[in-house]
């Protein structure tokens, strides 16, 4: 079935390479076709007769898009013939992992062992196929993974994502032995009415907020079982091949929560089951009804972290509920000021950054970073700011480019100010270095690099859509988009004042697992952010 035609048509400014994915754009593909573009380094000028608002270089830079995205698919194909392919020698990756449970011939063990060995954390980051050793490292996951039966017999499930390939999400389920189940999904963006027909087990809403700025950008998905107990998975991976094969994401695997014999009792010392139903309430949906009654039936009391959601919302009461608001108020209540000195480096690491002012103390500083020294009385300033984000050399050298990082030289001209503080994506201690980050993670950690006074998992990315910015003389917050995210503190998890750190693919006991190298690499002075624009280059 054709796409549906950009209802902007011409005055379409977007670049994300997802909006791209949703609509046709009939005037960029003429462009493509008249001039014979293959290549998104291909030069071209536009048609005398192209008439439209917008500056030329937005149109070269979405046509630079569209071409990155045909060619990442016929290197998706020629993969997936490669793996097709008998192995010649021991070098041959696994034939696929995201279809079989099965690797180099023998039976997979059970998927339920391995997120006991990840105790007390159980956070993962998904398996690359384009890097076999990632396969075998205890930390990653793949999607097939979540549904494995040794996690219990599934009954139904609720996914809630921003994009979703329902035929992927299918193929997955199906590579578990568990097809036919009843699911509902939640999506901003979705191939659903494709194959609506084909699947009379699922029900799909989308899910679109007011504003032309926010997205419903959650990735979370809550699985029943036949014993009545549910899991809880929140990643930063969006129900998408590419996402799931080739990009660096993260993923959380809560315990099996059964129903609480005392619905009075079973609530997570973290609050997390009734901050999960308050953001599922938020949706304001009948379907959601059943899900938010399992929820607060739930014994919760052995998940240790804590939930961060954001929602739509602009009123001062909702502001310990979501968001930055939401993150302060758990930081100020479970991680000490004396957790973290001053001159503890704070980690944002994203992969895509939103207009965030003219100077950083117009929201980085004054609300961004002072929202994360939690408890702490210390002057902004005296606290390091790291910002994770690949360089134009760490995407060339990529497995699949820059796809995942839609961030524009159209916003970053106008926050310059962002250079002083970024270093590149290094990931070799995972493994994954030449895996772009879709994952989202904020930390603060020591200045030797091997404690954390905390670290989040998110779908946020650094923005004011996703985190909200303060209003009303900081007594409100105005948030755009749905986020999720987990938030892990040594006080609940570990019983201390700091995580020891991890760099590695396997689980050391009580340390956390890092999903980044330490210390970060300072960019050279020759290294240039990313930005999309360079998708046409």
């Amino acid at each position: 079935m054709a796409k549906e035609e950009c209802s902007f048509g011409k005055k379409c400014y977007r670049l994300n390479p997802i909006h791209f994915r949703e609509y046709s754009h009939a005037h960029l593909e003429s462009i493509i076709s008249q001039q014979g573009l293959t290549k998104t380094e291909d030069k071209f000028e536009l048609p005398s007769s192209f008439k439209t608002d917008l500056p030329q270089d937005v149109i070269k830079q979405q046509v630079g898009v569209i071409l990155s995205m045909k060619k990442h698919k016929e290197m998706s194909k020629d993969f997936k013939a490669q793996k097709d392919q008998p192995a010649s020698s021991s070098s041959a990756g696994p034939s696929n992992s995201n279809s079989t449970n099965t690797r180099h011939g023998k039976e997979e063990s059970s998927v339920l062992s391995k997120w006991e060995a990840a105790a007390p954390f159980h956070l993962f980051m998904t398996v690359v196929p384009n890097i076999p050793q990632t396969l075998e490292e205890g930390l990653s996951i793949s999607l097939s993974d979540l549904y494995h039966p040794s996690f219990g017999d599934i009954d139904e499930s609720l996914q809630i994502n921003f994009m979703v390939d329902v035929n992927f999400l299918l193929k997955n389920l199906a590579a578990a032995n568990c097809v036919g189940k009843p699911m509902l999904i939640l999506y901003e963006t979705s191939n659903f009415e494709e194959v609506k027909n084909q699947t009379r087990e699922i029900k799909a809403l989308c899910v679109k907020p007011k504003s032309m700025f926010g997205h419903h950008h959650t990735k979370m998905s809550i699985i029943l079982y036949k014993d009545k107990s549910i899991r809880v998975v929140v990643s930063t991976a969006n129900l998408i091949e590419e996402d799931w094969n080739d990009y660096s994401q993260g993923v959380w695997i809560s315990p099996s929560c059964p129903p609480a014999e005392d619905k009075t009792k079973g609530e997570s010392p973290s609050g997390f089951r009734s901050s999960l139903a308050s953001y599922l309430s938020a949706y304001k949906l009948k379907d959601l009804e059943k899900w938010i009654q399992l929820v607060r039936g739930a014994d919760f009391s052995n998940v240790k972290v804590c939930f961060v959601g954001s929602v739509p919302s602009t009123g001062p009461h909702e502001v310990k509920q979501w968001g930055l608001g939401r993150l302060k108020h758990l930081l100020q209540k479970y991680v000490p000021a004396e957790s973290a000195e001053a001159n503890w480096p704070l980690l944002v690491q994203c992969s895509s950054i939103g207009s965030l002012g003219q100077t950083p103390s117009d929201w980085v500083e004054s609300q961004l970073k002072s929202t994360m020294l939690g408890a702490a009385r210390q002057p902004h300033s005296k606290t390091p700011l790291y910002l994770i984000y690949p360089c134009l050399k760490d995407v060339k050298s990529s497995l699949s480019g820059g796809g995942c990082l839609p961030y524009s030289y159209a916003t970053h001209r106008n926050q310059m100010w962002l250079c002083e503080f970024v270093y590149k994506w290094r990931a070799d201690c995972r493994m994954r270095g030449f895996a772009m980050p879709h994952i989202k993670t904020y930390s603060r950690l020591s200045p030797d690099w091997t404690k954390a006074a905390w670290f989040l998992l998110t779908s946020s990315n650094l923005s004011k859509a996703a985190w909200g910015r303060s209003t009303h003389q900081g007594q409100g917050q105005n948030i755009l988009s749905y986020e999720a995210g987990v938030l892990f503190v040594p006080q609940l998890m570990v019983g201390k004042k700091h995580f020891e750190v991890s760099l590695g693919p396997k689980q050391e006991s009580q340390k956390l697992p890092f999903p980044f190298d330490l210390p970060p690499v300072k960019y050279d002075s020759s290294d240039k952010m990313w930005v999309s624009d360079y998708l046409q280059q």
